[in-house]
Order: C-alpha cells, then sequence, then structure tokens
C-alpha cells in the first residue's frame, strides 16, 4: 500500500485520511474532539508533525465534518506544533510578555516536536508560559526558587523572582533522557513526560542547585522545585546545602567525601545535596518526636506564644556546632574509640535506608542530635531529629556551663545539691526532666516571668522605667529582652541561686508551696533586693500552669 496519497498534486498522508473517513462516518456522524486528538497522535508518531501530515490534517479540517472544539483545538495544535514557531514563541513568551530580557535557553525544535507527539493537551505556547508561571508562582518545597530567593532577601515579590529568572538558562528535557544522556543538567528524582513537559532553569546565583518546573499537558498545572546537581562536586554541593543556602555559615563539617562516595553507592540515584540540606533544613528544626531537640529546650524557651523565636534559638546552637556524617561501620569505630561521634549502645540505624548525621554543639554540650532522613527521597524533604543527653562532661561542669555560657551570668554563686536532687526524684517521681534542664527553666522564669507581680523581671522593669519603658518598643518581645539584659547584672553582683532541700523548715515556700509537688528555688540579689525571691517549678505542670517567680 502507498503511504501517501495524491489529491490535485500534492502528496497526503493515506492512513491519516482513511482514518478521518472511518471517524466522520460513526454513529455522530462528525469528527469529535477525542478523535481528533487520536488523529493528531497518529500524525506526530513519535516524530513531531511533518509538513505532509500537517497538510493531510488540514485536508481534513476542511473536507470532513467535525465539532468546533476539534476544530478549534487542532488550530492551536498546529500552531505550537511547528518548529518554525519553537523560537518565535521562545522570543514571544519570554522577551515579550514577561519582558525576560537576558534569559538564555537552549530549546529545540525537535524537542519540541517529540513533547508534541505525545499525549495531546495543551500546545506549545501554553505550555511555555505555564513552565513559567509555575517558576514564578509554584513554589513546592524549601527548595523551590521562590523560597531560595526569600532566604537570601529576606522576602520576595514577582518582581524579584523575574530578577533570577532573568539571570538563568531554561532547558528543556528531550523525553526518554536517562542519566546515561550527555546534558549539561541532571534530570529530576522522576522524570514523567507522559504526564508533564519538563523544564530546567540553572540560575547563577543558587549554583549547583538547579530548578525544575514541570507543566502540565493537558491541566492548568504547574510547579517548581529544586534539586542539587548530582554532576557538580561533592565538595560545592554540600557547602551550598548547608552554608550558602542552608544558611549555616558557622557550622563546623565532618563529612569525609570517601564515605558520602561510600553511601552513595548503596541506593542508585541517590542525592545527597538534597538529603544533606533535609538534614539542616528540616531534621535539626522538626519537633514530632518526644525525643526531639525541639521537646529538648521545650523547658528552656516555653514562652513562644509571646514572640519568643525558637527557632532562631534553635538555629543558634546548630550553628555553633558539628556535623558528622555517621559512616557505615559506626558501631566498629565507637567500639574502637575511633568515632568522632560515638553512638550509644540503644542506638541503632537501618543505614542502608537512611542517611544517618550527628550534631554536637558547644553552646549545649548536655545535648547532642542524631538527624536522619531517607535516601530514596520518598519521603521527600523530611528529615528527624532524636536528642541524647550526652554525658561526656561531668554534671557539675555541665551546670556551670549554663550559668557562665548559656545565660551569661558568670559570678553567680550556684548552690545546687546533686545528691538532693536525685534523691527528690527518687522520692517523688522522675518527671522526664534531667537537672540541666530544671536549672534552664528556673533562669528562664527569673527572666521571663511578667505575670507575677513581684517577679525578678517587674522588680527590674520597676526600677528602670524612667529609661526603659514598653512605650519604646515596637513588640512586646523587643521590650522583654531590654529588661532581660537589664537583669543579668543583678545576678553576676553578689547573687546566690539555691535549690531547697527537702528537710524540716526548708520544704515549704512562703505562698504555701511544697516540695512533693513542685521544685523550689530561691535566688537573692543583694544589688536588687534584701528580700528572697522564690522560684516555683511545677513537678508536673498540667494545661495552663506555668512556672513563676515571687518576692517575699
Amino acid at each position: 500500500m502507498r503511504y501517501y496519497k495524491l489529491i490535485g498534486g500534492a502528496r497526503y498522508d493515506r492512513s491519516l485520511l482513511e482514518a478521518a473517513q472511518v471517524y466522520a462516518e460513526g454513529a455522530a456522524g462528525r469528527i469529535s474532539l477525542v478523535e481528533m486528538q487520536d488523529l493528531y497522535k497518529k500524525a506526530a508518531n513519535g516524530r513531531g508533525i511533518t509538513e505532509i501530515e500537517k497538510r493531510t490534517l488540514l485536508y481534513i479540517v476542511a473536507h470532513f465534518q467535525i465539532d468546533q472544539t476539534a476544530r478549534t483545538w487542532l488550530s492551536e495544535q498546529l500552531e505550537g506544533a511547528d518548529g518554525n514557531d519553537t523560537q518565535a514563541i521562545l522570543q514571544k513568551v519570554l522577551r515579550q510578555e514577561y519582558g525576560l530580557a537576558n534569559i538564555r535557553w537552549t530549546i529545540t525544535d525537535e524537542t519540541v516536536a517529540a513533547y508534541a507527539a505525545g499525549t495531546p493537551g495543551r500546545n506549545w505556547e501554553a505550555v511555555l508560559r505555564g513552565a513559567v508561571e509555575g517558576l514564578l508562582k509554584g513554589s513546592q518545597g524549601p527548595l523551590s526558587l521562590e523560597a531560595c530567593i526569600v532566604r537570601q532577601k529576606g522576602q520576595t515579590t514577582e518582581a524579584i523572582l523575574r530578577t533570577y529568572l532573568d539571570k538563568g538558562t531554561l532547558h528543556l528535557i528531550p523525553p526518554g533522557s536517562t542519566v546515561a544522556t550527555d546534558l549539561p543538567y541532571d534530570l529530576p528524582h522522576v522524570l514523567d513526560t507522559e504526564n508533564f513537559w519538563n523544564f530546567v532553569l540553572q540560575v547563577p546565583d543558587f549554583e549547583p542547585l538547579e530548578f525544575f518546573s514541570f507543566a502540565h499537558r493537558t491541566q492548568n498545572l504547574q510547579f517548581n522545585k529544586g534539586q542539587f546537581s548530582k554532576k557538580a562536586g561533592l565538595e560545592q554541593v554540600i557547602s551550598a546545602a548547608v552554608r550558602e543556602i542552608g544558611q549555616f555559615d558557622q557550622m563546623q563539617l565532618d563529612i569525609p567525601l570517601e564515605e558520602v562516595q561510600r553511601q552513595l553507592e548503596i541506593l542508585p540515584n541517590q542525592n545527597f545535596g538534597n538529603a544533606l540540606f533535609a538534614i539542616v533544613d528540616s531534621g535539626i528544626f522538626n519537633r514530632e518526636s518526644s525525643s526531639s531537640f525541639g521537646d529538648a529546650l521545650r523547658n528552656e524557651i516555653w514562652v513562644e506564644d509571646e514572640g519568643f523565636d525558637i527557632p532562631k534559638k534553635m538555629r543558634d546552637y546548630a550553628n555553633s556546632g558539628t556535623l558528622h556524617l555517621i559512616p557505615l561501620d559506626y558501631r566498629a569505630q565507637t567500639t574502637a574509640g575511633t568515632s568522632t561521634f560515638p553512638i550509644p549502645e540503644q542506638f541503632s540505624f537501618w543505614t542502608d535506608g537512611e542517611w544517618v548525621f550527628g550534631l554536637d554543639m558547644p553552646q549545649k554540650t548536655d545535648i547532642q542530635l542524631i538527624l536522619t532522613t531517607t535516601r530514596d527521597g520518598n519521603q521527600g524533604d523530611q528529615a528527624w531529629n532524636d536528642s541524647l543527653y550526652s554525658t561526656a562532661s561531668p554534671l557539675e561542669q555541665r551546670l556551670q556551663h549554663i550559668v557562665n555560657i548559656e545565660y551569661g551570668v558568670e559570678g553567680l554563686q550556684l548552690n545546687v545539691d546533686i545528691a538532693e536532687y536525685e534523691a527528690q526524684q527518687a522520692q517523688f517521681g522522675p518527671d522526664g526532666r534531667d537537672l540541666p534542664a530544671l536549672l534552664r527553666q528556673v533562669f528562664s522564669t527569673i527572666f521571663t516571668d511578667d505575670l507575677s507581680q513581684n517577679s525578678v523581671f517587674n522588680a527590674v522593669a520597676g526600677r528602670n522605667k524612667a529609661t526603659v519603658s514598653p512605650e519604646q518598643f515596637d513588640t512586646k518581645a523587643a521590650y522583654v529582652l531590654a529588661i532581660q539584659a537589664l537583669i543579668r547584672p543583678y545576678l553576676v553582683t553578689d547573687a546566690v541561686l539555691n535549690m531547697r532541700a527537702n528537710v524540716e523548715g526548708e520544704n515549704i515556700a512562703p505562698g504555701g508551696e511544697t516540695i512533693e509537688q513542685n521544685w523550689i528555688f530561691q535566688v537573692v540579689m543583694e544589688t536588687l533586693a534584701d528580700h528572697w525571691f522564690w522560684i516555683i517549678v511545677p513537678r508536673w505542670i498540667e494545661e495552663g500552669q506555668r512556672p513563676y517567680v515571687y518576692l517575699d
């Protein structure tokens, strides 16, 4: 059978004409939208639309009964599928409509035609607009273009987004590409060319991060997400994930490149950059677990609803620390004493399925973090943490570290009997707080309790109301921080903090609070008042309760 049919001296595609004849003679007596889409798919057949196939489709429109929706749809497809229009449409959409005077692209007629030959849907011009809208408005995840700009600029607008877009190079990933394909960019974690047109934007400001914009073939749906390029060097990826994009500029890194390479061999298509970013972006701040970092800090930072920035506190602690990649043979190294981050016996990990990191923090010597995220990326950008109470330093040293370093009141005389603490825990039942956590809660109460009329906070505020008043500050948090700065000098000069013992005459506070139900502390600051301030910390804090302090 001949492939072509001559009509008026011009060649037409015989199989398309015969298929159109069958559809036109069907029950409806006319070619529907679905049938027209099928004809278009037959014409494209993996190679794009040739001149003969385009001529044949136009002949069908002119000589067969066709639904108006099918006629309109085909007109749009032929406009977008014409290879000669690819560059013109790029110029029209990117330069004229979006004002991107400097953006570059590598998009070819052949790649556009290959997509057009797939599942029928939006034409090339509509898809290109969708890809741009996906980059401007379709942010998905913490590595989207918008999220990265917000980290760098503190905010973003569409105008700022366009500025970054205009610096970049836009690519369209050819259907059928694999990791073996020679491309100047990486492939997304999942390449779905059946349902989406897949674009890549490279922006110099965020290298080696690449932004993928996915424009749906048939629906007005588009979004973008970022991915660290596996084509970049590991040193560059590690630095970008932690410092430039993760913004932990002071954090020390114990991430041997040979160990990374070793672990990358466990599972194909792992993305270490994305995993590392998930650790520092999501893992450190994840507060879902009852043993999370945030939960461990709950007694130190319990005024979250009053404008205090808990994530900033967590970031400051983490930024002072060292992040360790836990090796595959971590147990052997721990046993041999050669590990830079020893793992307690009660912890074990599924290292075949997880990246595991450890974080120790000089400003938080009693807590270490175990951070994990999946190797296969199926949990998206999620990572988790568990806190370990370190026993590397003696307890007395850890308590003094809290006084001198964390709260900056070196000079305060601390009278806390460890044996008394353990005896009270044994007699009245453990409440889940170790002694460092309890001490932090005591200091937090001294520095932040502004509800009790005779609290340290209000005593200092009253003494300084002529020079520091709430009206001088834009937010309550700023005012509180100013008063806290004034409290500190009173605690470093002739001040004593005592934990009350469970003995006759000492086990009841002036307000009637008992040691059986409360931890009771007292602080005297001779330069502030000649009476003792009493700090009451309920052993089991119920809803609506909070520690408090008052002057006797």
